[in-house]
């Protein structure tokens, strides 16, 4: 009976393990799994470092060709920039240059005219030139209204032409220096004949001068004081 309860004990029973040994499998155990994690963590650890700095130098290429296009587009901004100063003062100056020859056009737009005008108040001044003062205070009735019939005209076409621009050229004998921009000398005359006048100035009008506005529309023939022998 016993050696059966012995045999039963020996061959039917899983035997019992020692503490010892179910302690040193356990430790095996945990270190192989932790060996294991381990590894695994760094393997993984490697590939994350390697996908961050793969994807890290593509943002700094991104931001390397972002940068470039920034330059490219900030000198293109530059050149459209001076491209529309340029433009604007080009049409700035158009438009001044425009509105100086339409002003001008207004101006002077009866310059023809007037030119024709000049020869008429020439007429009328040289009909008043055959009236000496002293004959016409002898003169009759008639000749006198004559006279004073031209001598208004004249002044009313005088006053017509200075309405519109038009005026005689102011020269004062002996002080008006003769200039070639706006009096034509015909005649060069010695000093001896105008001793108290000084060298180049105005010495006699042959034919007056008018000017519109600034400019000169019909040159004064004149008379110059020149030197001895001229």
């Amino acid at each position: 009976y016993k050696r059966q309860v012995s045999t039963q004990s020996t061959w039917g029973m899983a035997p019992m393990s020692s503490p010892a040994v179910s302690s040193s499998r356990a430790s095996l155990a945990l270190h192989t799994f932790c060996t294991t994690t381990t590894a695994q963590a760094g393997s993984n650890g490697n590939a994350g470092t390697a996908q961050d700095g793969a994807e890290l130098d593509a943002c700094r290429k991104q931001l390397q060709e972002a940068s470039k296009k920034l330059d490219e587009l900030k000198s293109s901004s530059d050149e459209w920039k001076e491209k529309c100063a340029r433009y604007l003062a080009d049409a700035e100056n158009t438009r001044r240059i425009a509105s100086r020859d339409v002003s001008e056009a207004k101006d002077f737009a009866v310059t023809k005219f007037a030119k024709d005008m000049l020869d008429i108040t020439d007429t009328f001044s040289r009909a008043l030139e055959m009236f000496p003062k002293a004959a016409l205070e002898n003169s009759s009735p008639e000749i006198k209204s004559f006279h004073e019939g031209i001598t208004l005209t004249q002044d009313l076409l005088q006053k017509t032409l200075a309405r519109h621009g038009v005026v005689k050229q102011e020269i004062e004998l002996g002080v008006t220096e003769f200039d070639p921009n706006n009096f034509e000398a015909i005649t060069m005359v010695p000093q001896t004949n105008f001793p108290n006048m000084p060298l180049k100035t105005i010495c006699l009008v042959v034919k007056p001068g008018y000017m519109l506005k600034t400019r000169v529309l019909r040159a004064a023939q004149v008379g110059v004081v020149g030197e001895p022998g001229q």
